[in-house]
C-alpha cells in the first residue's frame, strides 16, 4: 500500500484523490502513514506544453523583448497606418514605382495588423 503525490494532495492506493485539506480524515490518515515513516511514490512529471503554449511563449518572448511593439496595440488602426505610410515613403524614395511602394505599404499594414490583433487578443497590452 503506497500513495502518490499530486501537486494539492495525494493519491490513495485503492485510486481516489485525497486533497492537502486540514482536518479531512483521509488526509489525516496519510499523515500517520508517513510519520511511521513511510515515503510515497514521487508525482507524475508535468506533461509537455502543447504546440500552441509554446508559440504563445514565443509570441510573448519576442513582445517583451520588443519595446516598441507596444505601438501595435497602443496606436489606434488609422495612426497605425499613418506611420506605416511614413516608413514606405521614407524607406522608398522615387525612384521606386508608387505601385511598388503601395504594395509594401498594403504588406507591412497586412502584418501589423495581424499582429496587433494577436496581441490584443493575447493581452499582451
Amino acid at each position: 500500500m503506497t500513495y502518490k503525490l499530486t501537486d494539492d494532495g495525494v493519491i490513495h492506493p485503492d485510486g481516489y484523490f485525497i486533497p492537502d485539506v486540514a482536518g479531512n480524515s483521509d488526509w489525516g490518515i496519510y499523515l500517520a502513514w508517513l510519520a511511521l515513516g513511510n515515503v510515497p511514490d514521487p508525482a507524475d512529471p508535468p506533461p509537455p506544453p502543447t504546440e500552441n503554449e509554446v508559440a504563445r511563449a514565443g509570441v510573448r518572448a519576442w513582445y517583451e523583448a520588443h519595446p516598441s511593439a507596444a505601438l501595435l496595440v497602443n496606436l489606434s488602426i488609422e495612426d497605425l497606418d499613418a506611420e506605416i505610410d511614413t516608413l514606405c515613403d521614407a524607406l522608398f524614395p522615387p525612384p521606386i514605382p508608387v505601385a511598388s511602394k503601395n504594395k509594401m505599404k498594403l504588406w507591412m499594414k497586412t502584418i501589423s495588423h495581424g499582429i496587433r490583433a494577436l496581441s490584443k487578443r493575447e493581452g499582451f497590452t
